[in-house]
């Protein structure tokens, strides 16, 4: 069993791996001229829930999240 600790740095890796790729998404996104679809607030908010996901209830929530994540995306995309 994971310690509390070990959850702490899982949870900050993963939100670091998500800054991180939304920062370089919105970087390369602003150097080509054109606005982003996902940007840091989504990729570490996506970042987390898996994250969270397989921690909680492994594979199975996780395949339920991402579901989710992209059924809400698109109705943003769309409604906006």
């Amino acid at each position: 069993m994971e310690t509390n600790t070990e959850l702490l740095f899982a949870l900050a890796e993963a939100l670091g791996i998500g800054l991180l790729i939304g920062i370089e998404r919105e970087q390369q996104a602003h150097r080509s001229g054109r606005e982003a679809p996902a940007g840091v607030r989504t990729f570490t908010l996506v970042s987390l829930v898996g994250a969270l996901s397989v921690m909680a209830g492994g594979v199975p929530l996780l395949a339920v999240s991402v579901v989710l994540v992209v059924l809400v995306r698109v109705v943003w995309i769309v409604g906006v």
